[in-house]
């Protein structure tokens, strides 16, 4: 039976992934900015937890 751990996929290096991982956090701050502070007419429920749910996408 062959080893399941031989076959596995080399991991990535998390050097080359770091620099997308900070655009995506910046992304989402800017978002969460966005949707309190610019005017987008959005429902006041979505204003009120939109943050705290973009928050807890990017944690």
């Amino acid at each position: 039976m062959p080893d399941p751990l031989a076959q596995a996929p080399a991991m990535v290096d998390a050097g080359h992934r770091r620099p997308a991982l900070i655009l995506a956090v910046a992304a989402v701050i800017a978002a969460g900015i966005a949707v309190r502070f610019v005017p987008l007419g959005l429902p006041a429920g979505v204003v009120k937890y939109a943050g705290s749910t973009l928050w807890g996408a990017m944690v």
